[in-house]
């Protein structure tokens, strides 16, 4: 058997996660919880196949030195690189390297792997019959003919603008205006933005995140931390100005220092297998009336027992929460905290978690920027106190945070056939009043209860 790798990136990592991207952009989840390898608890039909998670891998290359192979950039990440730390993407892609040789070196005698660093650009049917061998031409000129099965792995593929985006960039063109539409920021050409022009980022999401890094960091500013502990950002005179915006105006919240380990999780006690199972054979599933009552309830009882845990209760939290996710209906929540005596200001208000002004006037902008920047600065706190155990029980809702992730996140997609794709973010750049496309997922983007 010839298997056929077609991609001009480096095998294994990839376009996204290839090693020569900017090493200022991260990676959103820590070294020890990132593997591409299967152990005694994976549940698949294939043989089990156990490898190093990528904190590990970064320790072997780290204890191998120079005799890894690997660069000097390589190495010096990971003797630094901890186990709660996010890595580089670049590091990432090293790593995905590493495992894409390993398998290669790990194949039956009988599998040949040719590697084509091309882009595919056609696939046809050999003999023009469909169901036959087919043909693939590759951009460097190559044909692979008399294939008998052709897998399309394409990963992230760039996006036609709507005509909402279509729009905005035949305005920045016509005002003269840099415009950068929805992508990778990786992949971005950003030379031509002039160290103090002012740039505009729409959505405070991801992609947000990754332009700031490239126009601060990327760019020589670096971070220096003072006498009481305080980090201040010194420029290097070559960034923009960076004015960044959301339909919300308010930044996600920090994620928590991991106090997880690398396979601790919130385990879903409503959106379960079964449940989901049952909910996709009785027909149509709809997210608001289906899927999101069972979440919502699933982050407010992981909220409540936390609370009353802070509250000195914590003798009180598995009754408590076993009956609120038993409740039947909001009204009969509402009685179970009247019961438990749980003040009025502290219960969970979805509507202010998305928009977390709610109630307050501001007098102006320097008022509404006090507020945030207070608001962030006490976000860093809470989150540097982690997002479990004791240090986060006085923070009841940074507890409730790991509920909405990993199972709970992932499972209406099993639920659900189809979700609305996710749009990559973007940035427009002027040398004096720019305009901005659209974002990945733009801040307050979507309201709760849907």
């Amino acid at each position: 058997m010839t298997v056929h790798l077609a991609d001009p990136a480096l095998p294994g990592a990839g376009a996204v996660w290839r090693p020569d991207q900017s090493r200022h952009l991260l990676m959103n989840t820590v070294a020890s919880q990132i593997t591409l390898y299967t152990d005694a608890s994976s549940r698949i039909d294939g043989p089990v196949e156990p490898g190093p998670a990528l904190h590990e891998w970064a320790r072997g290359v780290a204890a191998a030195g120079e005799g890894s192979g690997e660069e000097a950039w390589v190495l010096a990440e990971a003797r630094r690189l901890g186990p709660d730390a996010y890595p580089t993407r670049a590091f990432y892609g090293r790593y995905l390297h590493d495992c894409f040789r390993r398998v290669v070196a790990g194949a039956p005698a009988h599998v040949t792997v040719r590697v084509h660093r091309s882009r595919a650009v056609a696939l046809t049917d050999a003999h023009g019959t469909a169901g036959g061998p087919q043909t693939l031409q590759l951009a460097d000129g190559t044909r692979l003919d008399g294939l008998d099965a052709v897998v399309l792995a394409l990963g992230h593929v760039p996006a036609r603008p709507t005509a909402a985006e279509a729009r905005t960039a035949g305005l920045a063109r016509l005002h003269g205006l840099a415009h950068f539409a929805p992508a990778n920021p990786a992949d971005a050409d950003l030379s031509g933005v002039a160290p103090g022009s002012t740039v505009l980022l729409r959505g405070l999401g991801l992609n947000f995140f990754d332009y700031m890094a490239l126009f601060t960091t990327g760019r020589g500013g670096m971070f220096r931390r003072t006498g009481d502990g305080r980090l201040v950002y010194r420029s290097s005179g070559r960034e923009p100005r960076l004015c960044a915006f959301s339909r919300r105006g308010v930044p996600y919240h920090a994620r928590g220092e991991n106090q997880k380990g690398p396979s601790g999780r919130y385990l879903p006690r409503l959106l379960t297998p079964a449940r989901i199972a049952a909910l996709r054979a009785r027909g149509p599933v709809s997210f608001t009336a289906d899927l999101w009552p069972l979440i919502a309830a699933e982050v407010e009882g992981v909220y409540y027992g936390t609370l009353l845990t802070a509250l000195g209760r914590d003798a009180e939290r598995a009754e408590f929460t076993a009956r609120y996710l038993a409740a039947g209906a909001s009204g009969e929540r509402e009685e179970l905290l009247d019961t438990y005596g749980v003040p009025a200001g502290r219960r969970w208000d979805w509507e202010r978690i998305a928009a977390p002004y709610k109630g307050r006037d501001f007098t102006g902008r320097d008022a509404f920027r006090r507020w945030l920047l207070d608001r962030l600065r006490a976000d860093v706190r809470a989150g540097a106190r982690g997002q479990c155990g004791r240090a986060a029980e006085g923070r009841p809702r940074r507890a409730a945070r790991p509920a909405q992730r990993g199972p709970v996140r992932g499972r209406p997609r099993r639920a659900r056939r189809r979700l609305p794709p996710r749009r990559a973010g973007a940035l427009v750049h002027a040398a004096q009043t720019p305009s901005c496309p659209s974002a990945r997922r733009p801040a307050g983007s979507r309201r709760w209860p849907p």
